[in-house]
């Protein structure tokens, strides 16, 4: 199985972007969750994204 780490990131970030629309309160859920954990909202979602990969492919399902 291939490891995905997060570092912190370099700007201007090259990767690729990916846009998603959420209610406010979600948004401002990760905003908190993202302040919490000193990162951007964007490095924040991408950790949560990350984390669930990595158990989906753990049961096997990708």
């Amino acid at each position: 199985m291939n490891t995905i780490t997060l570092e912190k990131p370099v700007v201007p970030s090259r990767h690729p972007k990916v846009v998603f629309v959420c209610p406010q309160e979600v948004k401002d859920k990760l905003e908190k969750l993202a302040a919490k954990n000193t990162r951007t909202v964007s490095n924040q979602v991408l950790a949560i994204v990350i984390e669930y990969l990595a158990k989906a492919e753990e049961e096997g399902i990708i």
